[in-house]
């Protein structure tokens, strides 16, 4: 371990950071660069692999730590459950169309080139998430901070910034358990940490809002804030307690605290610590950087910024068709997507960190997000854009784009069941998953009290403990699962309805419509299925430590799958049969009768 730095040796390091940030900002600024980029130089510069000014990187790192948390923490600050609620659905087709494909991609290039499925998805984390703050600065130097266009970028903006959290906390999780990668284990974290995140937001919200309220009644000036830090910090440390990632902590302390009346007041004082601690961090990923390996990850890197560079561009302009934009405003959507920044070194570095990923994927993301900062005015000169609808390319360049768009806005809008009653039994389903995934995380804190339990009554003894815990799981699962069932119900009828006013009037599917209805009740009913099977019993699985219950209920599962799988194709087989012959009888019934006159 290295020595702790003398007091002088720690002030000497901090002028030399903060003097050369704002130096090298000033300069960086005058070309038409982010900051973020001077940082990263500026540590690269004066760090082990550079001029070797600051060899010592364990303090810098844990300044790096914090920079992160309070980032996370004021990420939270800012997304008030009001701000998420204005998220229209245009934004959120956007966001998920866009990075799905990216997510897609990173992972595929990643498995490729060679790299394990853990190390494939932190590059394709890093790859997916686009610069909230360089693209903001894009948009107004371009003068359209204010258009339509601008609004879906910053609406896909607030997704991606969501999206970078679960990247965070969800592969954290899955690298801080060493855990086998299977369906299983990411089933069980995935399920853990949305149990932490209901847990913590059904209990702070009601209290923490009235923490702030009573603490701002002290008129003490800085007793909000202190406050509200003392929360980030102190929840990010159960988060990472538990096993958990401390990412979640601080972001959902951030979003509770974000519903009290002196929020914004909180979050003008933080800004300045997250300026300096985020600073620091940008300075500690250069300090990681060994300039003299690029040359060796060239090869590697131009395929990355290949697909970094057409896969967001693709990705946003099929989004942006979707939701109604024309060429130009698709193609400026896209094009300002492009450049990577803060969260993808962020999650790079927690990948590195927590030893699942290798030290060359900080040197490539570099290479991404300096390239892919650098093209954005390039592209925007070539293609057509709402600045500009000039471009070098033909028409039939975007067609094959916009026939994707338009294939997916009409099945998207014009499926969209009619009546309100999917949105009344949707939340309602999820509701019941979230109850569920609350009480298998909650029987697994109280286990100990379990196992008193089940010593303290003779009685219970005579069945093993493990079918005595799996006989209090279903217990107290079974409300909430038959429910879901029942809802699955609900919904079967409400599509059915939306369908019933859009089939088609032909021979082949004119007279009854029970057959669709079957079909649609068979395609929910297996949705359940597949539900339940691959998160939810799995968790019990594991829980009650049973071997058998896991085999059984994947055959059970099967079978109920197979069954449907035949109902369905034979209803479609008879129903095709009926129709055909229907149609051949009537034509010749039709032939007799014109004979006949």
């Amino acid at each position: 371990m290295s020595e702790i730095p003398s007091l002088s040796e720690l002030l000497s390091w901090l002028a030399l950071l903060l003097g050369g940030a704002i130096a090298i900002s000033t300069v960086i600024r005058k070309i038409g660069m982010p900051p973020v980029l001077g940082f990263i130089l500026l540590g690269i510069a004066v760090g082990p692999y550079g001029f070797g000014f600051i060899t010592n990187l364990e303090l810098i790192d844990l300044f790096a730590e914090l920079g992160i948390v309070i980032l996370l923490f004021v990420l939270g600050l800012e997304f008030s459950f009001e701000k998420l609620r204005s998220i229209g659905s245009t934004m959120l087709i956007v966001g998920l169309i866009e990075q799905s494909i990216m997510f897609l991609l990173g992972f595929t290039i990643g498995t490729l080139i060679g790299w394990g499925v853990l190390e494939s998805l932190y590059l394709a984390g890093v790859l997916a998430i686009s610069s909230t703050a360089i693209i903001l600065k894009l948009l107004h130097d371009a003068g359209i901070l204010h258009t339509r266009e601008a609004s879906t970028i910053i609406g896909t903006l607030i997704v991606e910034d969501i999206a970078a959290v679960l990247i965070l906390v969800i592969l954290g999780d899955i690298a801080q358990g060493g855990e086998t990668l299977d369906i299983i284990n990411i089933g069980i974290i995935v399920a853990q940490t949305l149990a932490f995140f209901i847990i913590t937001l059904v209990i702070g919200l009601k209290v923490v809002p009235k923490i702030i309220n009573y603490i701002d009644r002290t008129d003490i000036d800085e007793a909000p804030f202190l406050t509200a830090l003392a929360l980030g910090f102190g929840l990010a440390f159960l988060a990472n307690y538990l096993g958990l990632s401390v990412a979640i902590g601080a972001f959902l302390m951030g979003m509770m605290i974000s519903s009290a009346p002196k929020s914004e007041a909180i979050t003008h004082k933080v800004l300045p610590l997250r300026d300096f601690f985020g600073t620091i961090f940008f300075i500690s990923i250069g300090m990681l950087i060994d300039i003299t390996i690029f040359p060796e990850h060239i090869l590697t890197a131009i395929p990355l910024v290949i697909i970094a560079v057409i896969g967001k561009f693709v990705g946003n302009y099929i989004g942006a068709t979707i939701v109604g934009h024309d060429r130009a405003g698709a193609s400026t959507i896209g094009s300002m997507m492009v450049p990577r920044g803060e969260f993808s070194f962020i999650i790079a570095k927690q990948g590195i960190d927590l030893g699942v990923a290798r030290a060359a994927l900080l040197p490539l993301t570099m290479i991404v997000s300096l390239v892919t900062m650098i093209i954005v005015p390039l592209i925007l000169r070539i293609l057509p854009t709402i600045m500009d609808a000039r471009t070098i390319f033909p028409s039939k360049a975007f067609a094959p784009l916009e026939f994707v768009g338009s294939l997916f806005r009409n099945l998207i809008f014009s499926q969209r069941v009619e009546n309100n009653q999917m949105k009344k039994i949707l939340p309602k389903v999820f509701a019941n998953i979230a109850i569920i995934v609350t009480i298998l995380a909650m029987l697994s804190i109280l286990e100990e009290f379990l196992l008193i339990l089940y010593d303290m009554f003779y009685a219970l003894q005579i069945i093993p403990y493990d079918i005595f815990k799996l006989i209090i799981i279903l217990a107290m699962i079974a409300y909430p699962i038959f429910n879901i069932f029942g809802k699955a119900g609900e919904v079967t009828e409400s599509i059915f309805e939306g369908f019933q006013t859009r089939v088609v009037s032909t021979r082949m599917i004119t007279g009854s419509t029970n057959h669709l209805h079957r079909i649609i009740r068979n395609i929910v009913t297996a949705t359940v299925v597949l539900l339940v099977s691959s998160f939810i019993i799995p968790s019990i699985s594991v829980a009650t430590d049973i071997e058998l219950l896991l085999p059984i209920s994947s055959i059970i599962s099967l079978s109920i799958f197979v069954y449907l799988f035949i109902d369905t194709f034979f209803v479609i087989h008879k129903r095709l049969e009926k129709g055909i012959i229907s149609s051949l009888f009537s034509d010749e019934k039709e032939e007799d009768g014109s004979e006949g006159i």
